[in-house]
Order: structure tokens, then C-alpha cells, then sequence
């Protein structure tokens, strides 16, 4: 046990001191960053990043999954975003994103494909293509296609993507 501590202690050390970064200037002014101290660096703050995360949203995804029917009829569509793709961060500070719909065969006389995002239809669509969105919130959003007939009853639904926006905060501005 007492050998132990040592060893325990160095593992501490060391990880308190890779937390450390450091900041140098060359001759012609660009600057670099390390964790390494050099003469001629300066010690810089890191602060801790901020992160998002809705409870709602995911309250619903949870919804969703516990409600979905595992024999829903397809009618035989294909509906799929293909851009960005699910997983991905969007670094955007107007909120603006374009998404790429795949609706495959085309939609059937009566139907209609909606564009959802976190359960809310934001968008008609009557063919596959890109669907330009603007000022879309920070944090991350589930966007879905489905087609829904003459009758408002959805008839085929795709998988949900999941996109996170990240925007500007004024709460990270330069000092």
C-alpha cells in the first residue's frame, strides 16, 4: 500500500501538468501552442468548454422509440438525408444549414414529404434536393422526413438525423 502512493502521486503530477498550455510568438509574429514551457512563452487560461444538451429533445427521442410500431407499412419510399450526416456538427454563427432530402421513388399523387426538425414540421417538400434552413438554435437538433397521404396519415417515415449547430455565444467573447 505505501508503495502504492508514489506511484499514485506521480500519475497526478503528471496529469495536473498536461492541463498547462503555453503560448509562443516566433520571429515573424505567428504564434503556437504547446504544453511544453518555453523561455519565451507565457502560460495561457483554458477555460472549460460549454455544452449543450436539451432535455426535451431527448425526452422525445425517447418517446419516439418506445412508440414506433415495428410493422409500420412503407409504401415502398426511401427517405433519407444524405448531408450532413447524422453525427455531425455545423459551424454556422447565422444559424443557416442545408440539408440534402433523398426521397426515393417520387412521391405518389396525394402524398406529401414534410421535413421535421425535433418533432416539428418545418418544411413541404415534393421532390429530393437540398432544403436551405436559417437561424437554426445552437445545440443539437433531430431533423426526419416522412410522407404523409391526402388524409394527414403518415405512410412512410425515414430514420432521424441528428445535427448539432453551433453558433456563436457571447458568453466566449475575447477579452
Amino acid at each position: 500500500m505505501i508503495q502504492a502512493i508514489p506511484i499514485l502521486l506521480a500519475i497526478i503530477c503528471t496529469s495536473a501538468a498536461a492541463e498547462d498550455i503555453y503560448r509562443d510568438v516566433d520571429e515573424e509574429g505567428v504564434p503556437s501552442f504547446s504544453d511544453q514551457q518555453l523561455p519565451s512563452s507565457e502560460k495561457i487560461e483554458v477555460r472549460e468548454t460549454v455544452t449543450f444538451s436539451d432535455p426535451v429533445i431527448k425526452r422525445r427521442l425517447k418517446k419516439a422509440s418506445e412508440n414506433k410500431e415495428p410493422n409500420v407499412e412503407s409504401m415502398g419510399y426511401e427517405l433519407v438525408i444524405t448531408e450532413p450526416t447524422s453525427g455531425s456538427a455545423v459551424r454556422d454563427n447565422t444559424g443557416s444549414l442545408t440539408l440534402t432530402a433523398s426521397i426515393e421513388p417520387s412521391l405518389r399523387i396525394g402524398h406529401k414529404a414534410e421535413l421535421l426538425m425535433d418533432d416539428l414540421v418545418i418544411r413541404r417538400l415534393s421532390s429530393s434536393g437540398p432544403v436551405s434552413l436559417s437561424n437554426i438554435d445552437r445545440g443539437t437538433h433531430e431533423f426526419l422526413l416522412r410522407v404523409v397521404d391526402a388524409d394527414g396519415e403518415v405512410v412512410s417515415e425515414g430514420p432521424s438525423s441528428s445535427i448539432n449547430m453551433l453558433r456563436f455565444s457571447k458568453l466566449h467573447r475575447a477579452n
